[in-house]
């Protein structure tokens, strides 16, 4: 009995050839669009961190400065409103002291000493974005001095960001395009069965033709 799918027949070599490229084709397709998909969400959480540190340094400044812890949780508190903000750490240069707020996931309190800190680092699905508390205060300066005013560096903040929604979301994506790479595999699986059955029968008849005339049997060409 002659199976369907042997690979030595031109209908199983019809299909295979018409499966895998198209296959490979698909998979390489959903690779590029999971890898630029999780890009740009990457991308939009860290615009996210560097928004929330940025207001968090400018709006807390004074708060820092003056001890005020209540007015310190408030703004705080209203930053982690933010999605994917789950905490932050303040550092006093003048007191130096530590304020955690929030959920600030792994971090040990100390800032890696080989990293770039104007630049988020990641811990275990968490990002972190750094920046320098500046004073609002302006000196009063002598007219005659024309030496540049440098904000006064009170402390710094350290804003944590969980990675966990952009992980939901690249999960869904990966699961939606697994999904439609499979059902276009099984499209064209049926396709290609349809068609390659249509195109192998002839020629499968006209190898056999052949066959038999190498053989010296030539009744089947008397007979056509």
């Amino acid at each position: 009995m002659k199976l369907p799918f042997d690979h030595n027949s031109i209908y199983s070599r019809l299909i295979v050839t018409g499966l895998v490229p198209l296959a490979l084709l698909s998979i390489l397709m959903a690779f590029y669009f999971i890898t630029t998909q999780r890009a740009e969400m990457l991308s939009s959480l860290h615009d996210t961190g560097h928004i929330a540190v940025r207001q968090v340094s400018q709006n807390t400044a004074f708060a820092l400065y003056s001890g005020d812890r209540k007015r310190l949780d408030s703004l705080s508190y209203s930053t982690l409103e933010t999605p994917s903000v789950e905490g932050m750490v303040f550092f006093n240069y003048k007191d130096n002291e530590k304020i955690h707020i929030g959920n600030i996931g792994p971090f040990n309190g100390e800032i890696p000493q080989n990293i770039d800190r104007s630049l988020p680092f990641e811990i275990e699905g968490y990002w972190y974005f750094y920046s320098e508390i500046l004073s609002e205060r302006s000196p009063i300066m002598d007219f005659e001095e024309v030496t540049e005013y440098e904000p006064e560096k009170i402390g710094w903040v350290l804003v944590s960001l969980s990675d966990e929604i952009l992980r939901q979301k690249e999960r869904s994506f990966i699961l939606t395009a697994a999904t439609v790479v499979l059902f276009s595999l099984l499209l064209a699986f049926w396709l290609s069965i349809r068609i390659s059955r249509t195109v192998s029968e002839p020629l499968e008849r006209l190898k056999d033709v052949v066959g038999k005339m190498e053989s010296g049997d030539l009744n089947p060409v008397a007979s056509e």
